[in-house]
């Protein structure tokens, strides 16, 4: 490390000149040069973060630390520094799997802590000054990787102490490891197979090390037991050149680096659902970065139209939205090749969106799909983050799917597509480190408890009218498709097929009215008196009930101008409708409960 000397007279005051700087700098090169040839001669592997993480494994070590700590608002920059670097460094080390007997190098994982990499200036401690410095900051991790390694019994392979002993730190009890790319290192080796698992929410850092491989007994620690610390060691309390008051130094902090606006927050946005713009409307956006996939307003596309007033910034990735509308014009409406596609041009809407932010953006909100694909780039780390529910979780979807598959084997729609299991896990950490959840769905509101805000229903134009219905008249009953496993096609066949046979003996109460696409096939509704309706059509005037069994429904929208017109709804609790008149809620797959709800009200 670079040893700055200060001292007083009453004439002068000497600072860190960049001559000494510059000496401190070809020292470094020659020893960075050293340890690449070591490197050449010895490498080591470069090992991969692997996601979801085994069944099998428990945790052998464990250490949190807090992000911030009170000062100046300059030195509040450097804090903001600090935790995007940390941000950076854990891409390269979360979720890493370290085979048994194999080293684990920092720096190997890490890399270059460099600008043109996205790493900001920190917090660095040089002989008595906190200084600011690009990749400052990253001892944090380090001291943390250094103490849950010696509570899992890991060989410490290398190691290196703070030259600089501040009281009541880490170092003073002997329990750090300082790093400096790269030939300050942090090694460490295993026996066993081993696993890191790290986490940075909005305040704290944590850090975990698990054993996947249960066979291998632990080896005896090497060059683990804590640095007895001498009295002549304890160091004085670092000062902060933010508030020193020596502008006249180059490294100070308030002539390097002035302060920059507050904290603000960033709409990562997507498609405008109305009870998401609405919530938005009423939020205080005035440090907050709109950052959309598509100027909906100018457009005249209302489902793209976010609030465009009140932000500090906005920007539009226009021609990204603009292929992605051209390309699944062209797919199927339903097959794994249009899920495919959906997700592309989401990862490419969140990487465009992530390069955007910026470490003075301490608040997210997310449209969900673009979730995993920002936890995959580690952004989401160290920051308050918000979600707008748009979907059920996928883990929990996908369950779904399943179930129905399982009773409906014969299916072409509900066995075409499944997100792959790196995808799920990336989102259910997301999920559950995120602040809140927003939703206007009941049932996945109810799968958050208190951290999910349960937002209203808004009902869509166009509304519709009163429906007001003769005695003794068969009563309409519309299936709004597509026709789906996921819409609950399946039960909704088969209860009609019971009922039509009734009808048959005592004469016919219902008539059935078909909306939208057949994509479980042409003859799916084969031998039912079936009306069969566009999906552009938009008239349900003789229509007296809507039956939604759906396993999975994220808007029901047309449910909801059913009911606010006082005609009939009976759907599945999977549809996320609150409890109200005029609705019959059942459970997904219960073709009983169907077949009584429709017998019920015809």
């Amino acid at each position: 490390m670079l040893i700055i000397e200060t001292f007083m007279s009453d004439n002068e005051k000497h600072y860190p000149t960049r001559r000494q700087a510059l000496v401190f700098g070809f020292k470094a090169a020659v020893l960075r040069w050293l340890r690449r040839v070591r490197d050449w001669r010895r490498p080591l592997a470069r090992h991969r973060a692997i996601f979801p993480a085994p069944q099998r494994g428990r945790v052998i070590g464990e250490v949190t630390s807090p992000l911030w700590s009170d000062g100046t608002p300059a030195e509040r920059v450097l804090q903001l520094g600090k935790v995007e670097n940390l941000r950076r460094a854990i891409r390269g080390l979360d979720g890493v799997q370290v085979p048994a007997g194999q080293v684990m190098s920092f720096w190997r994982q890490v890399g270059k802590p460099s600008r043109s990499r996205g790493f900001a200036p920190g917090r660095e401690l040089r002989q008595g000054c906190i200084i600011p410095t690009v990749g400052g900051g990253l001892c944090q991790l380090s001291n943390g990787l250094y103490q849950a390694a010696v509570q899992a019994g890991l060989q410490i392979v290398e190691r290196h102490p703070h030259t600089q002993v501040v009281p009541g730190s880490a170092a003073a009890l002997g329990q750090d490891a300082t790093v400096f790319w790269n030939y300050i290192d942090l090694r460490l080796a295993a026996p066993f197979a081993w696993r890191l698992d790290l986490h940075m929410d909005a305040q704290t850092l944590r850090v975990r090390i698990i054993r996947l491989d249960e066979r291998a007994q632990p080896e005896r620690v090497r060059s683990a037991i804590p640095i007895a610390v001498r009295a002549s060691d304890q160091g004085s309390v670092p000062g902060s050149c933010d508030c020193c008051g020596q502008v006249g130094c180059y490294l100070n902090i308030e002539a390097a680096h002035p302060c920059k606006p507050p904290e603000r927050s960033a709409y990562l946005l997507d498609v405008a659902w109305p009870e998401f713009q609405t919530w938005v409307e009423k939020q205080d956006r005035t440090n907050a970065s709109l950052l959309q996939s598509w100027e909906g307003q100018r457009s005249a596309r209302a489902h793209y139209a976010w609030p465009q007033t009140g932000w500090a910034e906005r920007r539009a990735f226009n021609t990204l939205a603009m292929a992605r509308a051209l390309v699944l014009r062209l797919l199927a409406q339903q097959g794994a090749a249009r899920q495919r596609a959906h997700l592309f041009f989401e990862r490419w809407l969140a990487r465009r969106q992530a390069a955007r932010l910026d470490p003075g953006i301490t608040h997210l909100v997310v449209a969900q799909p673009l979730l995993p694909h920002l936890q995959r780039l580690g952004v989401l780390a160290g920051r308050e983050v918000d979600v707008l529910m748009v979907r059920a979780p996928l883990d929990q979807l996908q369950k779904r799917l399943d179930a129905a598959l399982c009773a409906h084997p014969h299916s072409a729609t509900l066995g075409d597509f499944r997100a792959d299991d790196e995808l799920v896990a990336l989102e259910r950490k997301a999920l559950d480190a995120a602040t809140r959840l927003i939703t206007p769905h009941t049932w996945i509101a109810e799968q958050f408890g208190p951290r999910a805000q349960r937002i209203d229903w808004r009902v869509g134009a166009p509304a519709l009218p009163a429906r007001p219905r003769e005695p003794g008249s068969p009563m309409t009953l519309a299936f709004l498709g597509p026709t789906a496993g996921r819409r609950g096609a399946w039960e909704a066949r088969a209860v009609f097929q019971t009922l039509s046979e009734q009808g048959a003996q005592g004469g016919a109460r219902w008539r059935l009215v078909v909306v939208g696409s057949q994509l479980e096939g042409a003859d799916f509704w084969a031998g039912l008196p079936v009306e069969f309706r566009p999906a552009a059509d938009q008239t349900f005037a003789d229509v007296d009930v809507l039956v939604s069994p759906a396993w999975v429904d994220h808007a029901p929208r047309r449910a909801l101008q059913f009911l606010a017109a006082g005609r009939r709804v009976i759907a599945s609790r999977h549809c996320g409708l609150p409890s109200q008149p005029g609705l019959t809620l059942i459970e997904s797959g219960d073709l009983g409960a169907l077949k009584v709800a429709i017998e019920s009200l015809t």
